[in-house]
């Protein structure tokens, strides 16, 4: 279902008075990385604020992108008095993978729900980095490739700064 929207009616779901369409997609994009296993791991939860695309936050005062690898922790965007939570760690197995909910509010497109999953997998020289992003609510019908393109772009940033990181 890469890439893909598909679409139901909220009428037949919900209760209450409600107008438009619920959609969901699912969008899968990987990496290879020149890096080990543990490097990379390192690079994707403890210094994403070094590889995220500048740019990429919701908030215009936001100049970091943090994530905090553990049950519970935020993926966050912060600078200067704002900052937005973009999801919540809900299960983790570390350096294999990490996996984390998210909303959005009508403030920022929804009202939709969103899920993503990391998942590394290493041959000791080489780990090989999947990203999966599933929303579901009000979801843009053409949402589906400019958010694959956007984490191939940040997945590029992520291998770029892991490699970089083990040649030093």
């Amino acid at each position: 279902l890469t890439g893909e929207i598909h679409t139901t009616s909220l009428g037949a779901m919900a209760k209450a008075k409600t107008s438009g369409a619920s959609r969901w997609m699912v969008v899968e994009a990987s990496k290879s990385v020149e890096a080990s296993l543990s490097r990379t791991w390192k690079a994707l939860t403890r210094e994403m604020d070094r590889w995220w695309e500048p740019g990429f936050f919701a908030l215009e005062t936001s100049k970091a992108m943090r994530l905090e690898p553990k049950l519970g922790g935020r993926m966050f965007e912060s600078g200067g008095d704002a900052s937005l939570v973009w999801f919540t760690v809900i299960g983790i197995v570390p350096e294999r993978s990490i996996d984390l909910a998210g909303h959005l509010s009508p403030a920022w497109g929804g009202p939709a729900y969103a899920m993503l999953r990391f998942e590394l997998d290493g041959d000791g020289k080489t780990t090989s980095v999947k990203v999966t992003e599933s929303r579901g609510g009000a979801v843009d019908a053409g949402a589906a490739t400019p958010t694959r393109k956007a984490w191939e772009l940040l997945l590029g940033r992520l291998a770029d700064h892991a490699s970089a990181r083990k040649r030093r």
